[in-house]
């Protein structure tokens, strides 16, 4: 009878912990509440940038940042209720390649730093959706307008032409390029996008397609663990991994059908080829090699009981590593 009760009990708190939500992190941020960050990424990377960052577009190579990538910045809570917080941002340092010595190179940054200081970015961030606007964006792109003219003078575009031009200008674009003035507002803002449940979890999402790009794009799987200490900051560690295609295969990709799972038990990351398999059409070389290229990473997060984020660290790498590919990527609050 006590291993009957035994085995019931254990059962129905294994149901309990695969049954566990994904849920986000939801912040109770206060008007006036403020807080600076500095952000360091060290990067050996030779892929395109937007494998290491999704939403970012750079001016410049990865490369051409020597080694190192950074960016301070701080948050001011402006409004804040249930679903929504807005923030002045103030980037007080922008990212710029350490390589920019020539005298010319250092008005440039000096100019764009000013330019952000004319005006400070506001953003409005959606918890629920997990989505996030420029509140002041065509005042931004209008301050920009003069730095813009003095890099072009033989343009002839009024201010008028170019606040009328802006207004055509995709959002997802201008989000793009301004996140790569500030890349660690992307970090920050990833941070509540990440997906946890206690203690443990798992979760995977494959998409099914006959689009081989489509699939990819859509591959993720999660496995983690989450816990509050007794100070209540909340810890997260957790291993993610992506998918991008190879350049040098074009035969099609299989996955399973679309899968979310949460697991009571301890789970680590594996390159599974029973989910992924490559199977050419053309070539009897293509069928040796991987169909794609997996980006792992090794992600710790920490908020603390005033809902900021304290600390972020991603470990990044790429699987084959036929071009060893690494960063790693650290925000810290300063105060």
């Amino acid at each position: 009878m006590k291993k009957l009760l035994s085995f019931v009990l254990l059962s129905l708190i294994a149901l309990v912990s695969t049954a566990q939500n994904k849920q986000y992190y939801c912040p109770q941020f206060v008007v006036g509440q403020s807080a600076s960050y500095s952000y360091v990424a060290n990067l050996d990377w030779h892929y395109k940038d937007d494998w290491l960052f999704n939403d970012v577009s750079f001016m410049f190579p990865l490369q051409s940042f020597d080694d190192e990538l950074s960016n301070d910045f701080s948050l001011k809570v402006l409004e804040t209720d249930e679903n929504n917080t807005t923030f002045e941002l103030n980037i007080t340092k922008v990212a710029i390649p350490k390589s920019f010595t020539v005298e010319e190179d250092k008005l440039l940054v000096e100019q764009i730093q000013q330019t952000f200081q004319c005006i400070k970015p506001v953003i409005k961030v959606e918890w629920g959706t997990r989505q996030w606007i420029l509140v002041n964006q065509t005042d931004l792109l209008l301050n920009f307008y003069d730095f813009l003219k003095s890099q072009f003078p033989n343009k002839k575009v009024t201010k008028e032409m170019f606040a009328e031009e802006i207004k055509h200008f995709p959002t997802k674009m201008i989000k793009a390029v301004f996140l790569g003035f500030c890349p660690g507002l992307d970090a920050w803002l990833k941070a509540y996008w990440q997906p946890y449940a206690m203690p443990v979890f798992e979760f995977k999402t494959m998409k099914h397609s006959e689009t081989t790009q489509e699939n990819v794009d859509k591959y993720c799987r999660m496995n983690g663990s989450a816990h509050v200490s007794d100070d209540k900051t909340l810890h997260i560690e957790v291993d993610i991994e992506t998918a991008r295609e190879r350049y040098d295969y074009s035969g099609p990709i299989e996955m399973k059908d679309d899968s979310i799972a949460t697991s009571g038990g301890k789970a680590t990351i594996k390159n599974d080829n029973t989910t992924l398999q490559a199977h050419s059409l053309n070539s009897a070389t293509a069928e040796n090699k991987s169909a794609l290229y997996f980006i792992q990473r090794h992600r710790t997060l920490n908020f603390a009981a005033d809902s900021w984020v304290k600390s972020l660290t991603d470990n990044v790498n790429v699987k084959p590593d036929e071009l060893k590919s690494t960063a790693n990527i650290v925000l810290k609050r300063l105060r």
